[in-house]
């Protein structure tokens, strides 16, 4: 095991993958303490992944080059996070009970109209399910 400092530097460094993915793909973010709120826009995908999952983070770098232009937005989140079920459901309004990362939910008309988590989400990122 890493010794502590390593281990908060590494957290660090996915964190910022993480977020270069997300403006490098113009897609949105949320922060522990912000709010999704699914009545901004007519169609919207938001997907929340555990940093540390790399095969996951790889595959959302590749769905961003794929997807930059497509209509809809796409809001992305750390799901760590997400502390308790509050902030959960302030990322993801409408829904609870999520139990495996990844999670994708997708919202239209400000409704949740499908949730997917686990495999599910991932091949949803990895676009065998789009």
């Amino acid at each position: 095991m890493k010794p502590f400092p390593e281990q908060i530097e590494e957290v660090k460094s996915q964190d910022r993958q993480l977020f270069e993915i997300i403006s490098k793909s113009g897609w949105s973010s949320l922060k522990r303490g912000e709010i999704f709120d699914s009545n901004a826009v007519a169609e919207s995908a938001v997907i929340g992944v555990a940093i540390w999952d790399k095969p996951t983070i790889e595959a959302l770098a590749k769905l961003a080059a794929k997807r930059r232009n497509l209509a809809g937005s796409t809001t992305v989140f750390n799901m760590d996070d997400c502390l308790t079920e509050d902030d959960l459901k302030r990322f993801l309004p409408g829904i609870s009970g999520v139990l495996q990362t990844p999670v994708v939910v997708e919202y239209r008309g400000g409704q949740s109209v499908r949730k997917l988590e686990g495999k599910a989400a991932r091949e949803w990122i990895e676009g065998k399910d789009l």
